[in-house]
């Protein structure tokens, strides 16, 4: 987060405020930022889906299977193969 509200310009605390107000949690906007370019580097093609996983950010390919599942609906091994 002090990244994020350094390159916008904001203090930490209002940063955080902005999140709470909205709804959203910071680390489900973060995921989604992760599976956004995990998608593109899979557009790309040429990578495994760990290479994906570790790229983006995810410590295991497990954690990313289920995040990204949680908010595609699929798994990315049959999001590639949808694609």
């Amino acid at each position: 987060m002090p990244q994020l509200a350094a390159h916008f310009g904001f203090s930490v605390r209002n940063l955080s405020r902005l999140f709470n107000e909205s709804g959203i949690r910071f680390s489900y906007y973060v995921n989604n930022l992760r599976i956004m370019r995990a998608i593109e580097l899979f557009a790309d093609g040429g990578r495994t889906m760990q290479q994906v996983a570790y790229e983006v950010g995810f410590a295991t390919p497990n954690h990313f299977n289920r995040v990204f599942r949680q908010i595609t609906g699929v798994s990315p091994n049959a999001f590639v193969k949808n694609d």
